[in-house]
């Protein structure tokens, strides 16, 4: 399988940053209609997130809409789906590196397998379909 460059996983993290903002948006909508306070929207925003990418990674599509759109997905290091947990210390990895600056989505151009730090630390490739 050959392995998904910067540019691919980027315009796939644009794209579901998209849908998820507007997706998000419509729900806080109807949630702020019915009188939810903020901090239970902002919850209730953080776990369907959290969901998103995480059951999305580990379905049978092995991929968000984002990385679908774009003919990627994530694999483990033997071109497999990955697990739920997997999938979700995944993403609990990929907030980090977004957190320290990006580091940890910079290095993929420059890694071996075309690895950011999260797909390291979960043992994971993202390939082309």
């Amino acid at each position: 399988m050959e392995l998904a460059g910067f540019f691919r996983r980027l315009v796939a993290l644009i794209i579901d940053l998209i849908f998820t903002t507007i997706c998000l948006l419509i729900l806080n909508l109807l949630l702020l209609f019915v009188n939810l306070d903020l901090l239970t929207i902002n919850g209730i925003n953080w776990i369907l997130v959290i969901l998103y990418f995480t059951l999305m990674h580990s379905s049978s599509w092995q991929a968000t809409i984002g990385k679908a759109i774009m003919g990627i997905k994530v694999t483990d290091l033997n071109y497999h789906r990955i697990s739920f947990f997997r999938s979700l210390g995944r993403y609990i990895v990929s907030n980090i590196s977004f957190l320290i600056l990006l580091i940890g989505y910079l290095i993929q151009p420059f890694t071996k397998n075309k690895q950011t730090l999260h797909d390291i630390v979960a043992g994971t490739l993202v390939v082309k379909e």
